[in-house]
């Protein structure tokens, strides 16, 4: 999904404002022609040059997020031009855009202002792909207005669907047709030649996970009222305990919550184990052939339209994973021989 170079607003330097992110932003889809994507999950001003408040704190940076996404669309050159302004040919006698065809933007709001547009080439896809990896009511709206990819985690199928169909529903709501809105999954995969040789690699990992590293990983999606490091690791925590974390409601342990009651009667052990492994997303262990198989049924059963592999033994798994998941995938009519164009939006299928 990434491109080479990531030209993002959090990459800028404070002494340079918003301008470089403003001219590095779209020009980023012409250096690798087109395959590049923009997270929308990022709360600060994107192509701001007069924003001189500090980076805001949440749920602030959720609220500045909404004209982020708005300026990105409009400050990148196919936002702010009628269809391509560049006059080719005519450099010898310095006539290089069409006046009549480019348009200001003006966009004035609570936390920053831009005027635009830009004064180079209209990249290949338009502008970059808006990628939106937020799971909160306001992040999904967001999502569902701009963005034209969702990272979306679960780690069960039925959770799966649900954040699927809500998305599409958003997307349909919001005007859009939902197909233009792709949702890819995380998973996690352990992949050997033999069923046998998967679960192997499999508790060869597990055994070397540091249990220590693993509490204070999961700690950092579950309310700090846990204290996970003062509890018993052989027995589950307490219920009493997880009901008084819920009652706190803190937004960003929802998700987290919700993944404790789901595996509530393991233990501490058993947990963070579980999350070190998959870090609350779906997790296959099998053959290629098996692996393949189950992706395929969670695409089917609209689960999600794409998916974001990870691998727990490289560079082995790389080759089973593009020789063999791949593979069985194209054969049962699921995934592509070649790409359909030359951009990311091609690949995707929002061109």
């Amino acid at each position: 999904m990434a491109s080479g170079s990531r030209a993002e607003a959090r990459e800028c330097l404070p002494d340079r404002g918003g301008r470089a992110c403003r001219r590095l932003l779209p020009q980023q889809p012409n250096a690798p022609q087109g395959r590049a994507r923009r997270p929308g999950a990022c709360g600060r001003a994107v192509d701001d040059r007069r924003a001189k408040a500090p980076p805001p704190r949440p749920p602030e940076a959720g609220r500045r997020r909404l004209p982020s996404g708005v300026s990105v669309r409009a400050a990148d050159p196919g936002g702010g031009r009628r269809g391509t302004t560049t006059v080719r040919g005519r450099a010898e006698r310095s006539v290089f855009a069409d006046e009549a065809r480019i348009r200001a933007i003006r966009h004035r709001g609570e936390h920053f202002s831009v005027d635009g547009p830009l004064n180079i080439h209209r990249p290949p896809q338009g502008r970059p792909v808006l990628v939106q990896a937020g799971r909160s009511e306001e992040g999904r709206d967001f999502a569902a207005t701009y963005a034209d990819v969702v990272f979306a985690a679960a780690d069960n199928v039925s959770s799966a669907q649900a954040f699927y169909a809500d998305m599409k529903d958003r997307a349909r709501r919001k005007g859009r047709d939902p197909e233009t809105l792709k949702i890819l999954l995380g998973t996690h995969v352990v992949l050997g030649a033999t069923e046998a040789e998967a679960l192997a690699l499999e508790r060869e990992w597990v055994d070397g996970i540091d249990i220590g590293k693993a509490i204070a990983y999961l700690q950092t999606v579950v309310s700090p009222h846990l204290r996970l490091a003062e509890l018993p690791l052989d027995e589950p925590i307490p219920v009493t305990l997880l009901e008084e974390a819920e009652a706190l409601r803190e937004e960003q342990y929802q998700r987290g919550a919700g993944w404790l009651r789901t595996h509530h009667g393991q233990t501490v052990r058993q947990l963070v184990i579980k999350h070190r492994q998959n870090s609350l997303h779906l997790g296959f262990t099998g053959t290629p052939e098996k692996v393949a198989a189950e992706l395929a049924e969670l695409f089917q059963e609209r689960a999600a339209d794409g998916f974001v592999l990870s691998h727990s033994h490289l560079p082995e798994g790389l080759e089973l994973l593009t020789q063999g998941v791949a593979q069985a995938l194209r054969r049962a009519g699921l995934f592509r021989h070649d790409y359909d164009g030359p951009t990311l939006k091609h690949h995707l299928g929002i061109m």
